[in-house]
């Protein structure tokens, strides 16, 4: 029984290996890189999302087109970095990478900040609320136990 560790060790270590990459052989043989990075920077990915791509193919003695890809990274980013966009990420309270910095990022932090100060808002408001109905619960319970003694 002991002699399947070994090799049940090897099969998850391959496996999560595995899962780390996000490109195989043939996503980098038939990439189109610039739809590719159209959507990593319409998704607002760092660069080190094109990294792992990179590595991925050289991995698989592949190149990646980095000039294709940025060329669609910028132009997914400047789809990402508007303000609707900025304001929704703060109002589900999502983080921001910093992919904006040629893209009017002041404007997208103003929208930003303005998102994140309703969800904050909206997070205060939601735990008063909880806070309010367990104290009216437990304000509940307390009487009917009172109501025994009357």
């Amino acid at each position: 029984m002991h002699t399947f560790k070994p090799a049940l060790a090897l099969l998850c270590v391959s496996f999560l290996a595995s899962g780390c990459a996000t490109m195989s052989a043939e996503d980098c043989t038939g990439a189109d890189w610039q739809t590719i990075g159209l959507a990593d920077g319409t998704a607002g990915q760092t660069l080190a999302k094109a990294d792992r791509r990179a590595n991925d193919c050289a991995k698989h003695g592949l190149a990646m087109d980095r000039n294709a890809y940025d060329t669609g990274r910028h132009e997914g980013l400047g789809r990402y970095c508007v303000e609707g966009n900025a304001y929704q990420l703060g109002e589900r309270g999502q983080s921001y990478n910093g992919v904006c910095v040629n893209h009017n990022e002041a404007d997208f932090i103003a929208a930003y900040e303005k998102g994140r100060e309703l969800h904050a808002f909206t997070t205060a408001a939601s735990t008063a609320s909880s806070q309010l109905a367990s104290a009216e619960s437990r304000h509940k319970a307390l009487d009917t136990e009172l109501d025994k003694y009357w």
